[in-house]
């Protein structure tokens, strides 16, 4: 079951066990990797790769913080107009089919492309909708009110915007013939985390090899980034602003953590 404890804080996480999940819509697509981090230290202790619903549960179980590539919600302004289309056989007039953003994209896609200019991918008109059901099921199999806004175990990860942060390369890695440049970006990546972070040879080939397992392995880093306070916080309710704040609409839609500039090299301290 997903407990919905606090983050400890950011500093008093001596040792931790994060994972990163790369999430598809079948087990063959899926990826996690595993990193453990004590005093001042971290070894990737598992990379892997075909992981279905059960494996992903018994993660949940053992590690203190996990990291998923994918959507945990939808537009609060889709989904309220697809409950009044299924009740109501109407549509709200405030949609305005030359401006609908709102029911296309969540707040923190929004902030994403505001900050990065990195447009995350559609969970209301785009395919990842399929992933993202598989992955409410589970969660909700395990605990219907877990934090979808990262306050709790599991948080949303975007690797290509953490790699655009940290001042990697962020696009042409995905293709099975890309091998090459994921080794690059990797090799970079190793070096930056220092001496201290291990990951076996194993570890390493599987990730080049792999782009689900490249993603899990950015997504358990970014992981260890939102454990430690490196991230971007949900920016505070603007004063007099009478909708919903960003705060309000990340326990529904979910919040995408997106760590701060700086924090790579951070992430053994």
């Amino acid at each position: 079951m997903i407990e919905n404890r606090v983050r400890p804080n950011a500093y008093d996480a001596i040792m931790m066990k994060t994972a990163g999940v790369d999430f598809a819509s079948q087990p063959k697509d899926t990826a996690i990797c595993e990193i453990h981090w004590y005093d001042g230290q971290a070894e990737v202790c598992r990379v892997s790769s075909n992981i279905d619903d059960a494996a992903i549960c018994d993660l949940v179980t053992r590690v203190d913080h996990l990291g998923i590539d994918i959507p945990l919600g939808w537009p609060v302004a889709f989904t309220k107009a697809l409950h009044e289309y299924a009740t109501k056989h109407s549509w709200p007039e405030t949609y305005d089919h030359d401006k609908n953003e709102s029911f296309r994209f969540r707040r923190t896609d929004l902030r994403v492309r505001q900050d990065l200019k990195l447009w995350p991918l559609s969970v209301s008109t785009d395919r990842i909708a399929i992933p993202t059901m598989r992955a409410a099921s589970l969660f909700a199999s395990m605990n219907p009110s877990f934090a979808r806004d990262g306050s709790g175990i599991v948080v949303e990860v975007y690797p290509a915007a953490a790699l655009k942060r940290w001042n990697l390369s962020w696009k042409g890695y995905k293709k099975p013939t890309d091998l090459s440049k994921r080794q690059v970006m990797l090799s970079e990546i190793l070096e930056r985390l220092g001496k201290n972070f291990r990951m076996n040879t194993v570890c390493q080939e599987h990730v080049v090899e792999s782009d689900d397992a490249f993603d899990a392995f950015i997504a358990c880093l970014v992981t260890r980034a939102h454990a430690t306070g490196r991230t971007d916080p949900i920016p505070d309710p603007e004063p007099g602003c009478k909708s919903l704040s960003d705060k309000e609409l990340a326990k529904i839609e979910g919040w995408i953590a997106v760590p701060k500039e700086q924090s790579l090299e951070q992430l053994l301290n």
